[in-house]
């Protein structure tokens, strides 16, 4: 795919996802606007430093979609739950949808999650995915779905814990967990962009990493060069163990498409853990 004069529409571009697919597009040559409700914040001043053309719209407000996806040729979509709740999301999933289809957009890209595929599943961030994934395929439109596993991001929200030699967590100390990088999601959204033909209609589980809880607490004791053990907590009252998902991404596939893939160490020995700010949970 030839990314000249071609346009992509990134939401949530100011975000961890959205962020990291507007910064690989725009080094593949795509026209990239960033979709941000909030055009003066630090984010947004960076993607503009970078090429991207920003666009105030909402998610929530249809008009300003179809205004902001005028004339592009693909989507990358992205929502979250969490300031606008899980019917909020659905709404959101649905407007951009139905925008893309109007406006005649060719290829669409949507980050659901890992765990989408599950009957009922039981997460907050999980649920409205689903039906989210489901709108899409009855879309008529060309899409590509992707569902990232648990972001190694995460990790940072623990830094001051790992400072003192300790990761905590509710998952049992040995049982394998899949990880990617977020920048690593922004490459499978470029590259399905960059080469159509391998990823329209299909739905994709994504990781970099498949580790237990004493191999993280082994990796990232590495990477800060001191010992860290892993401490298991007993979930709080009510709320049920944590359950490993049925669905598994295929790791040895995914190195194949995409080499660069980081694994933990990785990407581990390649952050500030200073300074690097921690993503929403998931």
């Amino acid at each position: 795919m030839d990314p000249s004069g071609k346009t992509i529409l990134v939401c949530g571009a100011t975000g961890h996802q959205g962020g990291a697919s507007a910064r690989h597009l725009l080094e593949d040559g795509w026209t990239v606007r960033a979709l941000t409700r909030h055009p003066d914040t630090d984010a947004a001043r960076a993607l503009a430093g970078l090429g991207a053309e920003l666009v105030v719209g909402d998610l929530l407000d249809r008009a300003s979609l179809d205004q902001a996806i005028r004339g592009c040729y693909g989507v990358h979509s992205v929502q979250t739950y969490r300031e606008a709740g899980i019917e909020g999301e659905v709404t959101e999933g649905r407007n951009i949808v139905d925008a893309a289809k109007a406006a005649g957009v060719e290829h669409f890209v949507y980050s659901s999650v890992i765990g989408a595929g599950e009957q009922s599943p039981r997460l907050d961030y999980v649920r409205s995915k689903p039906e989210l994934e489901r709108y899409l395929r009855d879309s008529g439109l060309e899409w590509t779905i992707f569902r990232p596993c648990t972001f190694m991001e995460n990790f940072l929200w623990q830094r001051d814990d790992l400072a003192a030699g300790v990761l905590r967590g509710f998952e049992p100390p040995d049982a394998a967990h899949q990880y990617i990088a977020v920048d690593d999601i922004g490459r499978f959204v470029a590259l399905a962009l960059r080469e159509p033909g391998d990823w329209l209609q299909t739905t994709t589980l994504i990781a970099g990493d498949a580790l237990s809880m004493n191999e993280v607490a082994e990796v990232l004791g590495r990477a800060l060069g001191r010992p860290v053990r892993y401490e298991r907590l007993a979930p709080p009252a009510g709320v049920p163990a944590p359950a490993a998902s049925p669905e598994i991404a295929d790791l040895d596939r995914l190195r194949r498409l995409l080499p660069v893939l980081k694994t933990l160490e990785e990407w581990a020995r390649s952050v500030d853990w200073a300074m690097e700010p921690a993503p929403a949970v998931h």
